[in-house]
């Protein structure tokens, strides 16, 4: 399951490419070493990240991403007309 810093290390190797370390990634978010590199496992494992590579899957990204909005656009409609999502 993926957290909040998982997403936020994910936006910033995006934005970096392949010009990156762990230590760079720590100073840049002031997360520590080991939280980037459970970051980094955590988003290998979803599919998100290749670590061999150093790259981003973009397309498993978005596509996440675009799921986690029609959830959360479910949720609110659901939340306006009373009924229980449960």
């Amino acid at each position: 399951m993926l957290n909040g810093q998982d997403v936020v290390v994910l936006l910033k190797l995006a934005g970096h490419g392949e010009d990156w370390t762990v230590r760079s990634l720590e100073a840049d978010l002031g997360v520590s070493r080991a939280g980037v590199h459970r970051s980094l496992q955590r988003l290998s494992a979803a599919g998100l990240y290749d670590l061999q590579r150093r790259r981003v899957n973009i397309s498993r990204a978005e596509e996440r991403e675009r799921r986690r909005a029609i959830a959360a656009r479910d949720a609110e409609i659901l939340a306006r007309s009373g009924i229980d999502a449960d």
